[in-house]
């Protein structure tokens, strides 16, 4: 028979065991039910957050489908002492005719794209003395250059000048050259002409 100590030792031993199991349990319950719970918090966050991306991401497309750019092409002519910058497209909202100049119709960005080339096989005309072409714009009285070459004696022509601009609805483009250089100018689009790329405020 076991003595009353090895009794009370093992009454001890399997009390601790009871303690430790119950403890154990209660352990692996409470962390997989808050963990459950954790999950489900995630999944409904988390679909929340795809929720609001889907919102935007169908959104955004439809406000932007609207905006759209545009892309001018302008031929040089004259009359007499006034230019003129006739459209080749059909499209006339962008941008309207003034004096040797064009007015912006629309605010945006319009990337400008110009080129000036003189015929020297014209009686009286001339590059040698290096003459300079200028696009200037008008905002609220004031001139601000825009865009300026020279023209070279030997090539006869400015090369491509080009530029990005902000132009608000109102504002002019005007093109500045010589009266004495305006009956040289190449009126061949190949060789003289204004472009405009425009791309609206998003």
């Amino acid at each position: 028979m076991p003595e009353p100590n090895q009794n009370l030792l093992i009454r001890i031993l399997v009390l601790w065991n009871t303690v430790i199991t119950i403890f154990l349990i209660v352990l692996f319950v409470l962390y997989f039910t808050a963990g459950h719970k954790g999950l489900e918090n995630s999944a409904v966050e988390s679909s929340k957050i795809s929720s609001t991306e889907k919102r935007w991401t169908t959104t955004a497309p439809s406000s932007l489908a609207s905006i759209t750019g545009k892309m001018l092409n302008f031929k040089f002519e004259t009359d007499e002492s006034d230019i003129t910058w006739n459209q080749i497209q059909k499209d006339k909202s962008l941008l309207s005719k003034v004096n040797n100049g064009l007015s912006t119709n629309v605010d945006g960005y319009y990337f400008l794209n110009l080129q000036v080339t003189m015929d020297p096989s014209i009686s009286g005309c001339s590059t040698a003395n290096r003459s300079t072409v200028e696009l200037v714009k008008i905002q609220d009285g004031t001139k601000k250059s825009l865009l300026m070459g020279l023209i070279n004696k030997e090539t006869n022509t400015t090369g491509i000048l080009s530029k990005v601009v902000e132009c608000g609805a109102g504002e002019r483009l005007i093109f500045n050259i010589s009266n004495l250089l305006l009956k040289c100018v190449d009126k061949n689009d190949s060789k003289t002409h204004l472009d405009i790329i425009f791309m609206p405020r998003l």
